[in-house]
């Protein structure tokens, strides 16, 4: 299997179209790189003993694997934001530019991104999993924006952001489960929700299976009523004096009718 091939079928991610999706992409674009070995070449020039021209195979060797990070970088990139690096000669300069061009360390972009984190909140019947993985990305932005937040601090963001429904769920975690000794990732919190969340949609299913069950039960029991109104109407104590049937009187007889 060629490179390219390798490339392309193994590490499916979504290209880089511009700033609205620059942070996501080069935290992922970086560990492909590092999976590949090939890291050091965007983060570094040439060693010295590459720019000795007598050892020429050091050259070579260094030149192929800095065209494989380039390649690797190229390929990743949709057409928009491609025509920026199409003059790279090397993977640290393509590196570089990407960085440069997109990359939102700007205080408007540190605001408008804290601005989402606490403004963001999930709606009754909403997906909770969709819900934390948003809240994730946006920590991971701040952190890329050189911003990282306390594991306590992005806990507390995370059960104000829970629906009202919740509320009994959030005033049950003991403070000391989600401070930063504990919890420094808020990773233990976040599968409790996970948990709580699945919890709740099996208690949902059960709920929607009885009352189905038990509407059907009630429907056939009407229907049956409808077939058959002496079942209903039955007394031992009466007899009819058309069948001579005991639990039904004459003009009830579905004999007769």
């Amino acid at each position: 299997m060629s490179t390219g091939t390798k490339l392309t079928s193994t590490y499916q991610i979504e290209p880089l179209h511009g700033a609205a999706n620059y942070n996501v992409w080069h935290i992922k674009i970086r560990h492909i790189l590092i999976d590949l070995g090939l890291f050091k070449y965007v983060k570094s020039m040439a060693p010295s003993l590459v720019a000795d021209k007598s050892n020429e195979s050091a050259i070579e060797i260094w030149n192929e694997k800095d065209h494989k990070a380039l390649s690797t970088i190229s390929l990743h990139v949709d057409n928009s934001a491609l025509v920026y690096i199409t003059g790279a000669a090397t993977s640290k300069e393509a590196w570089d530019t990407l960085k440069r061009m997109y990359e939102t360390t700007g205080t408007v972009s540190i605001i408008a991104t804290y601005w989402k984190l606490f403004r963001i909140h999930c709606p009754e019947g909403a997906d909770i999993e969709e819900h934390i993985h948003i809240l994730c990305g946006l920590q991971q932005q701040l952190a890329s924006q050189r911003q990282a937040m306390l594991g306590s601090e992005f806990s507390t963001i995370i059960l104000i952001s829970l629906p009202d429904s919740w509320d009994l769920f959030a005033s049950t975690i003991d403070k000391s489960t989600i401070s930063d000794i504990a919890d420094p990732d808020s990773s233990k919190l976040i599968s409790k929700i996970l948990e709580e969340d699945l919890c709740k949609k099996s208690k949902n299913i059960s709920s929607e299976i009885a009352l189905l069950a038990h509407g059907n039960h009630n429907h056939q029991g009407s229907s049956s009523n409808n077939n058959y109104p002496h079942r209903s109407k039955y007394n031992a104590n009466v007899t009819c004096h058309y069948c001579k049937c005991v639990g039904h009187i004459q003009k009830k007889c579905q004999t007769k009718k």
